[in-house]
């Protein structure tokens, strides 16, 4: 969920919330070291670029302000490549572009499933355990729903599932 949102940040213009997303990917789960490197690659060369628009269009005038750096900046959507993605994420090869939102459905259907939670009162182990198994059941279906909203550039909604999926599971990197 960490690395999907990370992903759906750089798209929303948001980078500053995407390092840190990928930062924190990279303290959890040393084995996406090489996406995140890239992920982080990427945000490198949007801030390189945008910096040498602004400074083109605005006469040198932040030459020399190293606060500069630091600014948050806009930038435009990155052109997506022959694959079909522009983020680096995960194909699925089986989703053509008219399936993709049909799945979608089919995975916020599942998200919906598990949406009902029974009300836990004192001692009530049994219904805090089926609510627990409910909540982590939605995980992965938030991280599909992600999946395939990044697919189609919907990054608002691909950043809205994996934050439900890490109001769940906080550690999630995926």
């Amino acid at each position: 969920a960490l690395f999907r949102r990370g992903q759906a940040y750089i798209q929303c213009d948001r980078w500053d919330e995407a390092e840190a997303d990928f930062k924190k990917v990279q303290q959890l789960d040393a084995s996406e070291a090489r996406a995140v490197a890239a992920q982080l690659k990427t945000l490198a060369g949007l801030r390189k670029k945008q910096d040498a628009a602004d400074k083109q269009h605005l006469g040198g005038m932040f030459e020399n302000m190293e606060v500069y750096d630091q600014a948050e900046v806009a930038t435009p959507p990155l052109p997506v490549t022959k694959g079909g993605s522009n983020t680096g994420a995960v194909q699925i090869p089986s989703l053509e572009a008219g399936r993709i939102r049909r799945a979608e459905e089919k995975w916020q259907e599942g998200v919906d499933l598990f949406n009902v939670l029974q009300s836990e009162g004192v001692g009530d182990e049994e219904k805090k355990r089926q609510n627990e198994q409910c909540q982590a059941a939605q995980v992965p279906l938030y991280l599909n729903v992600a999946l395939c909203a990044l697919k189609r550039d919907a990054w608002a909604t691909a950043r809205d599932c994996c934050i439900e999926a890490l109001d769940i599971d906080p550690k999630n990197v995926k």
